[in-house]
């Protein structure tokens, strides 16, 4: 720690001095990315930097980096003529430079039609004088006769078509406001649109290099930023049970760096990421359970962050407004934003748990803040919110947050719904449905209760200037042992939303086999058996499973498993039918004093209407007793097999088309009359 902090002071008198005394001129250079690497949590981004250098020093000036990134893993790629002396890191509000021509265009457009709207108002005051002075004056001197009358008729003809006249320019003259309005609600739109995520602070990134002679080449910037992440997703998809498996591996890829990926080269990669020199620590080791692997002490822990979603409308139409900067902040630290689409709605994620103030800002609309929104671990809270047409940008209207009762997606209550985390097993957790041959069966949620918006993020919230050593032999990022990589360009839009993506697909062999418990259910499941399934490289996941065509469900897949089979349930099979029965004539029950002999006869008739043969596995169960007064004989059980230990019974039965087959077993009970059993 002590030589960090001798490191860190040298550093930054290093920086100052050699750019204090040489006057070394800030270049800023244009960056594009180039290449990303997603982790469960996070991702290693890679910019290309073109230079073009004369011989010495310079300060290269990188900005639009993510709020987030770690200092401590960034590393430059530099042509050989070309030496890193320092790397230093800064956080600056986004330049409005490239776009304040377009905005002055449209402000002025916006004021014209703001000018036309005074002179349409003044225009209806005078119409609206006239009639005021027209119906105030509509008393006629009385004369005689017929001049009289025909006065009346005259006058009566010119306030009536007057009046008329006056009403129609009145109304003209409202439409003529209200089609200007539109035009200026069309253009706040265009603004919004252009300053959408300007109000996102970034980071600057500052490179203090020296070249040896004229350099024109590009230097890769590397950086890590945790506000992005990946889910494995799979299709399990089967035509026919003389045909292979088609197993697509999709994944569900977010971002919400600030800057979208535009046809990048991506590529997954298993786990989360690791600093450089840290030591991982042994747990206790139970062989009965599964391992919890490394533990290490970093800030890339895949629990404990949630997510902020919401929709923005017109409070007075109801309409969704677009392109609104919304805008996280913790104490004077902004620290994520985002921007709505064009149905209003936004998602800001990953967010550490804690309490937030959220700002809101849309030319044409008063501002808001809305105080202490609270973000808990993996759950999502949701904020809808309605914004007043007015022109009060300078100020917020604040007001504070309510948790809502009962939350609209009827996940919990609290305004918010869980959601797992981003480690393997939290993931397998949520989903259930397919099982490892051998193992217990995992319980899952149901579909309609299943959340994926996972992930944390880093908060960096200070200003001020920090300086590093470069170290260019140390690598940032550890390789964990599975990546995927994308043989296509992709692009990520910076929203916080999932954009699934296909990584490839195989053809798999399979074995089809059914499966029944009719103890539990008299229905007969397929099942379809994959052997060596490690070499697919599968990782933990959420599958969905399609048969003949058709959706089948939803499963869990646990790629962490020791055993060599993997089983998925395909459904039901209404053209195999099953019936389970006790035999009450060979079954009988006999005291003798205060002790009670039982016989238990079952009959289990299985009907195939299939049109070729199928290989059927049956099973059911012997009781067992905790207690040595009541004892368990087994009788008859053919040809099943007995797993003693948990009284499991196992038959394995071909059946030919359109067939049919019965198997039996028995067993004896004896206990006191006085004992409670349940047959």
């Amino acid at each position: 720690m002590k030589k960090l902090s001798v490191c860190f002071v040298l550093c930054s008198m290093l920086w100052t001095a050699t750019c204090s005394a040489a006057k070394v001129d800030t270049i800023e250079v244009e960056s594009s990315i180039s290449a990303v690497n997603v982790f469960f949590q996070g991702a290693g981004i890679t910019r290309d930097v073109p230079v073009n250098l004369s011989t010495g020093r310079h300060v290269l000036s990188v900005k639009g980096l993510p709020l987030d990134i770690d200092p401590n893993l960034i590393k430059v790629k530099t042509p050989s003529r070309l030496k890193i002396l320092a790397v230093s890191h800064k956080v600056a509000m986004p330049s409005q430079r490239l776009i304040a021509s377009k905005l002055q265009i449209l402000e002025d457009q916006r004021s014209a039609y703001e000018d036309d709207i005074e002179w349409l108002k003044t225009k209806k005051e005078i119409f609206v004088e006239e009639e005021a002075l027209l119906t105030q004056n509509t008393e006629l001197k009385k004369s005689d006769g017929e001049k009289h009358t025909l006065g009346v008729r005259q006058a009566a003809d010119f306030y009536r078509e007057r009046l008329t006249e006056i009403a129609k320019l009145k109304f003209d003259n409202t439409l003529a406001i209200r089609e200007a309005q539109k035009q200026i609600r069309k253009i706040n739109a265009r603004i919004n649109a252009l300053q959408a995520g300007t109000k996102v602070p970034k980071t600057e990134l500052l490179l203090l290099v020296e070249a040896t002679s004229i350099v024109s080449g590009k230097l890769d910037v590397e950086y890590f930023t945790n506000a992005a992440g990946w889910e494995p997703l799979y299709d399990f998809r089967f035509d026919a049970v003389n045909k292979p498996l088609e197993l697509v591996y999709n994944a569900n890829v977010y971002q919400s760096t600030g800057e979208g990926w535009n046809d990048v080269k991506l590529s997954l990669t298993e786990g989360l990421p690791k600093q450089k020199a840290e030591l991982p620590e042994f747990d206790r080791w139970y062989i009965t359970r599964r391992p919890s692997g490394k533990k290490f002490p970093t800030s890339y822990q895949a629990d404990g962050i949630g997510t902020l979603k919401g929709t923005l409308t017109d409070s007075e139409t109801g309409e969704p407004l677009p392109f609104v900067n919304v805008v996280l902040q913790q104490g004077e630290n902004q620290i994520n934003g985002s921007a709505t689409d064009f149905d209003g709605r936004f998602t800001i994620k990953p967010i550490p748990s804690g309490t937030y103030n959220v700002l809101i800002t849309c030319v044409g609309y008063n501002s808001k803040k809305i105080q202490n929104v609270r973000i808990n671990n993996d759950k999502i809270t949701f904020l809808d919110i309605g914004l007043e047409a007015g022109v009060k940008l300078e100020a917020y209207e604040v007001i504070s947050y309510e948790i809502p009762l009962i939350d609209k997606d009827g996940g919990s209550s609290g305004g918010s719904v869980s959601m797992p985390g981003r480690s393997r097993n939290s993931v397998a957790a949520t989903v259930g449905g397919v099982n490892v041959r051998g193992t217990s069966s995992l319980s899952g949620s149901r579909e309609d209760n299943s959340f994926y918006y996972i992930d944390g993020i880093k908060v960096r919230g200070s200003t001020a200037m920090n300086t590093t050593i470069f170290i260019d032999e140390t690598p940032a990022i550890s390789s964990p042992k599975l990546v995927y990589t994308v043989d296509y360009k992709y692009s990520v839009p910076s929203d916080g939303k999932d954009r699934l993506l296909t990584i490839k697909t195989e053809k798999v062999p399979v074995e089809f086999l059914y499966r029944a418990i009719p103890k539990l259910d008299t229905d007969v499941y397929l099942l379809a058996r994959i052997t060596d399934w490690g070499d697919l490289q599968l990782l933990s996941g959420k599958s969905t499973i399609y048969f003949q065509g058709a959706y089948s469900g939803e499963s869990n897949l646990d790629a962490e498993s020791v055993k060599d089979t993997l089983e998925i349930a395909l459904g039901r099979d209404e053209n195999i039918l099953l019936e389970r029965r006790l035999n009450k004539e060979l079954s009988a029950e006999q005291t003798f004093g205060s002790k009670v002999k039982k016989e238990l006869h079952w009959e289990i008739e299985v009907r195939s209407n299939k049109s070729h043969p199928i290989m059927l596995e049956l099973i059911d169960q012997l009781p067992l007793s905790d207690n040595r007064n009541i004892i368990v004989e087994p009788l008859d059980i053919g040809e099943a097999k007995n797993e003693k230990e948990s009284g499991k019974l196992t038959w394995e039965l071909r059946l030919e088309p359109n067939s049919s087959k019965q198997v039996d077993f028995s067993y004896e009970l004896k206990y006191p009359e006085s004992a409670l059993v349940y047959n």
